[in-house]
């Protein structure tokens, strides 16, 4: 997908279609770009005429949420990959990514690690190892959050379960991929393909860079909801010690992300990280004396904790798998 983005659109093209796999077709849905977008495709076309390419050229741009939306109604093969115009993707991943869905029927999306990158090129890629993160659906939220979250620009879903997961801008602003990742997650295992899979951009003109466009506050509170109550429904099915050791290890993750995010954010434009934990209070997210607890011992006591647990389930959802280029 792509909007006024043709300086870079080649180099993610180049880097797609000098992949090591092979597949029926790619689908470049272009937001009604005003640049040359148009030309630079017919010029990949030239380069790599053994790759079927679909043009889709919307009359206006209908935004980015309804963008993804759109790859959704017409998804129609087993599988969907939806990649970014502004980032480069590793030769190897989608066939080394295939290889591990193929052999796997219980993982709904697969993704990969990412390298944060200003001047990205589709060059000098070092080897990926055969090894990945499988995440369980039953507890899925709590792997993404101690482990590592999945890499939304180069997520490959099976079909039928992306089509079913609904993108929600409105309830979560542009973050809403973080909740669209969980939501996937709940509907089946995910895998995290292990080194640097993609390289992402970043650049003054990216939406992430933008803060015009949020996150607001509210987005911020709804996404932390979504999480609180996704730990605290697992939660309930443990016994009442491991329940206790559960959720103390829970809070501490919600506490880091949720400073994490305000963070990231900048929601200091609208309000205090004091007056941002009384609105989740408000929300039942913490209580006081949860937060009294962790400004004393957050660094102490708990982050060490956390530190430990994740490296745990980092190794127990550690998996190899063989791989042979081209499938030899």
């Amino acid at each position: 997908m792509t909007y006024n983005r043709a300086q870079f659109l080649e180099i993610a093209l180049k880097s797609l279609f000098s992949s090591t796999a092979n597949w029926r077709k790619t689908v470049i849905v272009n937001n009604a770009s005003t640049d040359n977008t148009l030309q630079v495709i017919q010029n990949i076309q030239k380069q790599y005429p053994e790759r079927y390419i679909e043009i889709i050229t919307h009359p206006s741009n209908i935004g980015n949420a309804n963008n993804f939306r759109y790859s959704q109604k017409i998804a129609s093969n087993e599988y969907t990959a939806v990649f970014h115009d502004d980032d480069a993707v590793h030769p190897e991943y989608i066939e080394r990514a295939m290889t591990v869905l193929m052999e796997n029927s219980n993982i709904a999306m697969i993704s990969g690690g990412l390298t944060a990158q200003y001047n990205v090129d589709e060059h000098n890629w070092g080897m990926l190892p055969s090894t990945y993160s499988h995440y369980p659906s039953n507890n899925n939220v709590f792997y993404q959050l101690i482990c590592a979250r999945p890499t939304f620009c180069i997520n490959i879903y099976r079909t039928n379960i992306y089509k079913k997961t609904e993108y929600r801008p409105e309830k979560y602003g542009k973050l809403h991929d973080i909740v669209f990742m969980m939501d996937i997650g709940k509907k089946g295992d995910i895998a995290l393909l292990h080194g640097e899979c993609v390289r992402w951009r970043q650049h003054v003109n990216s939406d992430s860079n933008s803060l015009s466009s949020g996150p607001f506050t509210d987005e911020i509170l709804n996404i932390l909801s979504y999480v609180h109550t996704e730990f605290a429904a697992y939660t309930q099915k443990l016994g009442m010690f491991k329940r206790i050791l559960h959720r103390m290890l829970t809070q501490t993750l919600l506490f880091n992300f949720s400073y994490f995010l305000y963070k990231w954010a900048a929601l200091s434009r609208f309000l205090t990280w004091d007056e941002f934990k009384k609105e989740m209070i408000k929300q039942n997210l913490f209580t006081q004396k949860e937060y009294n607890v962790f400004d004393k011992y957050i660094d102490k006591i708990f982050n060490p904790m956390v530190k430990k647990k994740a490296m745990k389930y980092w190794m127990a959802t550690a998996e190899n798998y063989d791989f042979r280029l081209n499938g030899q």
